[in-house]
């Protein structure tokens, strides 16, 4: 096992630093140093008036962080928070999204500016953690894992949330920003104005009601969704999966799973647990996601067609789920079942709209718009793409511009675009997460495909800029294009592998130059306009040239033909790629071969 020691002495100083102020702040430290009157912070109570220019339904993380980000870019506007609950929310409180990643973190670090509440008071994530099936999963040693190893705090950072303590903090500074801010507060109808008349809202608060008019309204109500509702939006999702879940009031570190040197030498003894970690077999992934207030958020999440949900969907089942599929979870939770604070099951997790945007001057933001899956912590980033188009369409509006383009090209990029490329990631994907090779070649794939598309382009504050966003449409195709051909190589090649073994082998992410520093690095490279267009449209050539040379080594031979439709040979893309890395070679990295059980019982290596 590597000296420890040297391994952080080699590390750059901005990354030892993040190293000692995590180890110096775990979770609990972190969760005593919140100062008494911080956590009972609520936002002053507002008297309602007659007229806003614009109300928020409903006080989530959606909703709070998209009031910031108004008043900050129309700051001569009225706003008005309507929230059904009372604040301060507790913390752990019981949401769903509590890990992010890139997009989501610049959203709420930079846009918003909450980095110094993110960096002092949440947890700073060491990335995503995937293990692979072995066995019946009771020594998470013998597991393939992908993740961050020797570079595992990435320069683009990304948080763990405790959902009730940034909601709280979110709230407090919406109301020092000028958002009117009513809780306990239930919105009973909404009556749309048409052609420039105001909207009226109908609310109900300790058994009065009133109502108040707006330019615009915005449902941020999360799955209650009660514009899209009313409207008869919903719009059925092909992906059908359930998750169930709890708090535990116990910081859970992985690595005392296991006293294997090896795989604890892997990296910084301790820091496994700061990741988002995923449990997988097929048919389904468990989650553990370490919160600053010492608490661990432990999930299901699984394919009713292979894991029904009435096998878990209370929390006695739950533990007995744990411990025939996941057992050194499942005899951690029993042990201290008395530390369980909380137990929540949602079926049929995805969703999505017919619109989000119109002209009329409403909007659906977050979970009241849509929702794909939790897998690769997704939630946070449509809630900051979703917001700031709302900003910029709100911005425009008020400013007296037409924005029936905004309205039509924004409801094309949110649903024709990142949701259907998203939904793709997920749906008929669930079975593969049995098969290691498969997965881990898939993972690699996703996050290549996020980094390379929508990464750059909200790092670079293009995602609102209409003319720029109608300018690369056509790469935008493009991307959508190899995301669904690629899925549907993974499916088709899972089927054709799912019987063979894996075991023991771990991908460092952060040791595929291609990946990381190159596509990881260029989302935030400070471009201009035209150098990101030519990036994108290189990135389309190198997806391209990835995703053959996947199906290279699944299949021993390249495809016949480009999976797009550039007018571009293959040759052609693996030329325009090859100054920029050697995907070929760097792949070899990340290949987790079969390995017969004789080979693995004999302890053989790769």
């Amino acid at each position: 096992m590597k000296d420890l020691n040297k391994r952080i002495a080699a590390l750059p100083e901005q990354r030892r630093a993040i190293l000692a102020r995590l180890v110096a702040k775990d979770a609990e430290s972190r969760n005593s140093a919140l100062k008494a009157e911080e956590a009972n912070a609520r936002p002053p109570q507002h008297q309602p008036r007659e007229q806003y220019d614009i109300v928020i339904m409903g006080g989530g993380l959606a909703g709070l962080s998209l009031a910031i980000q108004l008043r900050r870019a129309v700051p001569q506007a009225s706003l008005l928070i309507v929230n059904s609950t009372t604040y301060p929310a507790p913390e752990a409180a019981h949401k769903v999204g509590e890990s992010s990643v890139e997009i989501g973190a610049h959203y709420y670090d930079t846009i918003i500016g909450f980095k110094e509440h993110l960096e002092d008071r949440q947890l700073r994530k060491m990335g995503l953690r995937f293990f692979s099936p072995y066995g019946d999963n009771s020594d998470i040693s013998k597991r393939v894992e992908l993740g961050p190893f020797e570079n595992h705090i990435l320069p683009i950072p990304s948080y763990q949330i405790d959902r009730g303590r940034f909601e709280n903090a979110l709230a407090v500074q919406a109301a020092r920003d000028g958002a009117g801010f009513v809780d306990e507060c239930k919105v009973k109808d909404v009556d749309l104005g048409a052609e420039g008349a105001p909207h009226v809202v109908h609310l109900e608060r300790a058994g009065e009601q009133f109502q108040v008019k707006a330019r615009w309204v915005i449902d941020a109500a999360g799955r209650a969704a009660l514009l899209r509702r009313k409207l008869g939006l919903t719009k059925p999702s092909e992906h059908n999966v359930n998750s169930v879940w709890l708090r535990i009031k116990l910081p859970i570190d992985l690595e005392k799973f296991s006293d294997d040197r090896d795989w604890r030498g892997r990296m910084l003894t301790g820091f496994r647990q700061y990741s988002t970690n995923h449990l997988m077999d097929r048919g389904y992934w468990v989650w553990l996601i370490r919160l600053a207030s010492g608490s661990t958020s432990v999930g299901i999440v699984a394919d009713p067609r292979l894991h029904p949900l009435e096998t878990y969907n209370r929390e006695d089942r739950f533990i007995d789920w744990l411990d025939r599929n996941e057992p050194q979870v499942g005899d951690l939770v029993r042990r201290n079942r008395h530390l369980i604070q909380d137990f929540l099951a949602i079926k049929k997790l995805a969703h999505t709209t017919e619109q989000a945007y119109s002209n009329d001057r409403w909007a659906l933001v977050g979970d009241a718009a849509l929702f794909t899956d939790p897998l690769y912590s997704l939630g946070s980033d449509f809630i900051g793409m979703g917001n700031t188009l709302v900003t910029e369409m709100v911005r425009q509006d008020l400013s007296g511009v037409d924005i029936s383009a905004h309205v039509d090209f924004f409801n094309w990029l949110l649903l024709d675009f990142l949701y259907d490329s998203g939904i793709r990631i997920f749906q008929d994907q669930y079975p593969l997460m049995g098969n290691a090779q498969v997965f881990v070649a898939k993972a690699l794939w996703d996050i290549a495909w996020y980094w390379a598309t929508i990464g750059p382009i909200f790092f670079h504050d293009r995602v609102s800029d209409l003319e720029f966003m109608k300018s690369i449409k056509q790469e935008l195709i493009h991307f959508k294009v190899l995301q669904r051909k690629m899925q549907d190589f993974f499916r088709e090649w899972d089927l054709a592998t799912k019987d063979e073994v894996f075991s023991g082998r771990h991908v460092d992410l952060t040791k595929i130059p291609f990946l990381y520093p190159l596509v990881h690095l260029e989302m935030d490279a400070g471009y201009d306009e035209d150098t990101l267009r030519r990036k994108l449209r290189d990135n389309v050539s190198l997806l391209e040239t990835m995703g053959a040379e996947m199906v290279l080594r699944a299949y021993g031979a390249y495809p016949a033909a480009p999976m797009t439709d550039t007018g571009m040979t293959l040759q052609e893309h693996f030329a325009r790629t090859a100054p920029r890395a050697d995907i070929h070679e760097e792949l070899k990295r990340a290949w987790v071969g079969a390995k017969a059980e004789s080979a693995l019982a004999a302890g053989q290596s790769f």
